[in-house]
């Protein structure tokens, strides 16, 4: 049957649905606020930026983003977290920044940004009013 026997077809079009997010190790106790499939726009060069796209969590101890299962890109506690800033990306897409304590910046953008910043707030973590 193949690696993808065991994804559900999705009602709509009959297809496997290949974007499922993958299931993290949540730590005991843990609870689970939010997680969306999100854009990383990684800084590379200059001011050019690469894309990975992954899978973005926030629960009630840490913030993550998991490019595949197992692949962890970023993992923050919530106290090592700063705040998160939000502004328009290219004039169209909502970009949520998450600022670590120790100066790193962590730029998403993706249909669920726009819930990202109440997830963020219900953990606790200030963040800044939208900028264009």
């Amino acid at each position: 049957m193949g690696r993808l026997g065991d994804v559900p077809s999705t009602p709509l079009t009959g297809r496997r649905d290949a974007y499922r997010p993958p299931d993290p190790a949540l730590e005991p106790g843990e609870r689970l606020i939010g997680k969306g499939r999100m854009a990383w726009w990684k800084p590379v060069l200059g001011s050019a930026c690469e894309q990975w796209r992954g899978w973005l969590y926030v629960t009630d101890r840490r913030v993550f983003f998991l490019l595949f299962p197992g692949c962890v890109e970023m993992d923050l506690r919530l106290e090592e977290v700063g705040g998160f800033s939000r502004k328009r990306h290219l004039g169209l897409f909502t970009m949520v920044t998450i600022h670590s304590r120790a100066g790193g910046r962590w730029a998403f953008t993706g249909f669920p940004a726009k819930r990202l910043p109440g997830w963020l707030r219900e953990a606790g973590i200030p963040g800044d009013d939208m900028t264009d």
